[in-house]
């Protein structure tokens, strides 16, 4: 019985991954209803154009790191790594997570080993197997909150969601390839820590974490990349707080706040935290720790334009505030669109998918805090839908 169902996992495994990878795939074909057509939209290695002009930086970043070993053209100086491409004629600071330019060299020297491809290929392709690996990660972090099936719809939502799907198919060679990836991988691992009951296994998942946390500061902005993981810390040690609050034997108030404020394993958290803090300031230089903070007063402006030069929040979408919720009715059951203002609801899939979430946090809550299934859980059971409950 037990082969029968790692069979049905490994096979709804493959079915998250290859649906992830073919809701992407539209974007590496070109339909035109001539060969002119479609020479017009490829370019000299028969691929087509990329379709985002940020993908062509990073292309230009992945040439110079080849061509140079950095990031840069050249140095300023002060000995700052310096970009003369961006701005004419003085150029400026190429300080740049590099992870993309690191990943896609050796993905291309990997292949090169037994096919001879070149990288232009690998830059094209890269972000759909990316999201693959973003769908898998899903799917195995809702295996291990209530099974395959579980498991099955995290992943096609997670790999479908449409904002996700346009910022990851082929030829959109960006950073974006990575936030949701790590995003799940961080909150795969951190669950798994907080649910180890093995000091073997604590250090270990403990050591992931805070690695996934290093990758992730070198290969997406510091100040959100470490914000998504400082709010994964600080809700480990609420639970902390809150499981020892419930658990403390004492009957007063003090006492309770006492036991709950030295707890051993939140202490734990928070020193993991600082730790975190401390390898990225070491190796990507201690103002960057500023920037992690700067997140909480970052203003997104939408004032108008001084000067001759257009504002970017509201010429570029992307930048422009983030909705809650669609200002049309019609608009709650679409997804993701291209060039419009981003919400949260049409951006993760719909009202439908939104629903779903935040039914999910009820169902942990009510598991949690035994409003359903009586005494038939352990308390292994309702220890772990604490946890997830209070992490997501």
């Amino acid at each position: 019985m037990n082969k029968d169902v790692d069979i049905i996992k490994i096979l709804l495994a493959v079915a998250v991954t290859v649906i992830a990878l073919l809701v992407r795939m539209p974007s590496a074909f070109v339909l035109a209803v001539s060969e002119e057509g479609k020479e017009a939209c490829t370019d000299d290695s028969g691929l087509p154009y990329f379709t985002d002009p940020d993908s062509y930086y990073h292309v230009r970043l992945v040439d110079t790191m080849l061509e140079t070993g950095k990031i840069g053209d050249t140095v300023s100086p002060d000995g700052e790594p310096w970009d003369m491409h961006s701005f004419y004629p003085e150029g400026r600071s190429a300080k740049y997570q590099p992870g993309i330019a690191y990943l896609t060299i050796a993905v291309w020297k990997l292949f090169n080993l037994s096919i001879p491809m070149d990288i232009s290929r690998v830059e094209f392709y890269l972000p759909g197997f990316m999201a693959m690996l973003a769908a898998f990660a899903a799917f195995v972090t809702g295996c291990r909150i209530n099974g395959k099936v579980s498991g099955f719809v995290a992943g096609i939502l997670v790999g479908c969601a449409p904002e996700f799907v346009a910022r990851t198919s082929f030829g959109r060679f960006d950073t974006d390839i990575f936030v949701v990836l790590m995003n799940v991988l961080l909150i795969l691992f951190f669950t798994e820590l907080l649910k180890a009951n093995t000091l073997k296994k604590q250090v270990f998942y403990a050591a992931v974490y805070v690695l996934t946390a290093f990758i992730y500061a070198n290969c997406w902005a510091v100040r959100f990349s470490m914000l998504f993981v400082g709010l994964t810390v600080f809700s480990g040690i609420v639970y902390f707080v809150i499981s020892a609050w419930c658990n403390c034997k004492a009957s007063g108030i003090r006492e309770r706040i006492t036991c709950a404020l030295t707890n051993r394993d939140g202490v734990s958290l928070v020193a993991m935290g600082v730790l975190i803090l401390l390898i990225i300031g070491i190796t990507m230089g201690f103002s960057t720790v500023g920037h992690v903070f700067s997140v909480f007063k970052f203003n997104m402006t939408q004032e108008v334009s001084e000067g001759v030069l257009p504002n970017m929040y509201e010429s570029i979408a992307e930048l422009e505030r983030p909705l809650l919720v669609p200002a049309a009715i019609r608009d709650w059951f679409r997804g993701y669109v291209l060039g419009s203002a981003p919400t949260v609801i049409t951006g993760i899939g719909g009202l439908v998918a939104a629903l779903a979430a935040i039914g999910g946090l009820v169902l942990l809550y009510l598991y949690a805090f035994e409003k359903i299934g009586g005494d038939h859980k352990e308390p292994l059971q309702k220890r772990e839908s604490l946890i997830y409950f209070i992490v997501f």
